[in-house]
């Protein structure tokens, strides 16, 4: 597995002033103030093999603030040999459509890696290990299930604290099946992000070393 099925891992997002453990079971005193909770589940594969699934909970309240919560776990064996194992759980909240806090943890092959981050006076404030620095303006993740991720000249990479500049173009168009593709790329990454007719995103394709593909499907 190479470093784009990382990447593809860490997409996730989102607002509020809500307690970073926030699970989609969870209930609290603004409970009443939710509008929706909204899922995208997919199962994913490499080739035509199953290696685990990718889980986003959008959860919006009426005042337009959402909260995020996103769980991956992937794991890739050869014969009976674990080759590849990625663990990934984010919690973001947005405000005014952008990042105002972010807490997510990665487990890669046994290491694990910490990034948190919040709104202050100073910029989006982001920690990563050891490092911490101050972000200018209004920042977004990965955010595949917001379109309007795909405008942002700079992307927060939830899994390692960086702030990635990205490339994005259209992609080719898919056939028959009526869908949307916009090529997104950073420094060690290329996906395909695929949107159907309404706008709502319904899957993902990158490419990994020696020519497989990592596809996301809709669950």
């Amino acid at each position: 597995m190479n470093r784009s099925a990382g990447v593809a891992a860490f997409a996730l997002l989102v607002a509020g002033n809500v307690h970073a453990d926030w699970r989609p079971d969870s209930q609290d005193a603004g409970a009443a103030a939710v509008a929706e909770v909204d899922m995208y589940e997919f199962d994913v594969y490499l080739d035509d093999k199953r290696i685990g699934s990718h889980t986003w909970h959008v959860r919006e309240r009426a005042s337009g603030e959402r909260e995020v919560y996103s769980e991956a776990d992937f794991e890739v064996r050869l014969m009976f040999l674990t080759v590849f194992d990625y663990v990934h759980r984010s919690t973001e909240q947005w405000r005014d459509g952008c990042l105002a806090r972010i807490t997510a943890e990665t487990i890669r092959n046994g290491d694990r890696l910490g990034v948190s981050g919040r709104q202050s006076r100073e910029g989006f404030v982001v920690a990563a290990g050891t490092e911490e620095r101050s972000l200018p303006g209004c920042v977004m993740t990965f955010a595949y299930w917001n379109p309007q991720f795909l405008a942002q000249e700079r992307l927060l990479n939830p899994q390692t604290g960086q702030f990635e500049p990205v490339d994005v173009e259209r992609a080719a168009a898919d056939g028959g099946n009526r869908r949307t593709g916009w090529v997104v790329r950073a420094e060690g990454l290329e996906v395909t992000v695929w949107y159907d007719a309404g706008s709502r995103w319904v899957g993902l394709e990158a490419p990994t070393r020696g020519g497989r593909t990592l596809r996301y499907v809709q669950s």
